[in-house]
């Protein structure tokens, strides 16, 4: 969902700035060895651990709970994390189980099961179902932004989210020096700086928020937090 939501509306922008680059971009919901497999860039929505790979932090995405008015007109809005308690919680299916929701704030991490009569395991359908009024969702902002600028969901329990999720662009180190990696992480920073509300729009070279390091990372269960760059003369292959 990363790479559909906010990598994808940027790369038309960012072909028409470097016409001499050409894209390979895939979208997994696995791990990768990117040296293995020939990728040039790899980004990936997570805390990182030690690896061979530089890393590159992005930026990062909050994690939020938004109904549809509808719903909090019948049902009213959950002002504390035990306020769930009374509310539909439209869970997000993960190996046949509903993964918890994530709360920070004043009191600390906490961890809570969802309950309620619908749980799904697709992203489209969870977002379909808090428009229709069916119930409240946690997912990360930039997969609701647009119902957010639209009115047709609303956020609520904001001073309870928790930190936000990590993005890093991971490359092999002998990539650092190459031409067409360097534009398309240049690239990646514009796109993550704009955040969910951005234009989408090629910022043109910047430098990359965030120190190097030789780090690697996992993604949480259904977020699709990696895609990965090729790269004719001048082609990125990114996962």
């Amino acid at each position: 969902m990363l790479g559909d939501f906010m990598l994808g509306p940027a790369i038309p922008s960012f072909l028409e700035a470097y016409p001499d680059v050409s894209l390979d971009l895939s979208l997994r919901d696995h791990l990768i060895d990117p040296i293995a497999e020939g990728v040039d860039v790899v980004v990936r929505m997570a805390e990182l651990r030690e690896s061979e790979l530089v890393s590159k932090r992005l930026g990062g995405v909050r994690l939020v709970v938004a109904g549809a008015p509808s719903y909090f007109a019948r049902r009213g809005r959950p002002r504390e994390v035990v306020d769930l308690e009374k509310h539909a919680c439209i869970g997000y299916l993960s190996g046949g189980t509903a993964m918890p929701w994530r709360f920070g704030g004043r009191t600390g991490p906490v961890s809570v099961t969802s309950v309620g009569r619908l749980h799904v395991n697709c992203g489209q359908t969870l977002r379909q179902a808090a428009r229709a009024g069916l119930g409240l969702i946690q997912v990360f902002e930039y997969f609701v932004a647009e119902d957010l600028r639209s009115g047709a969901l609303e956020l609520v329990l904001c001073d309870h989210e928790p930190e936000p999720r990590p993005i890093y662009a991971l490359y092999p180190h002998h990539k650092h020096a190459v031409p067409k990696v360097r534009v398309f992480l240049d690239f990646l920073a514009s796109v993550f700086r704009s955040g969910p509300a951005g234009d989408g729009k090629v910022a043109g070279p910047a430098g990359v928020a965030g120190g190097a390091g030789k780090q690697d990372g996992r993604s949480g269960p259904g977020s699709r937090g990696r895609s990965s760059a090729r790269g004719r003369s001048s082609r990125v292959r990114t996962a």
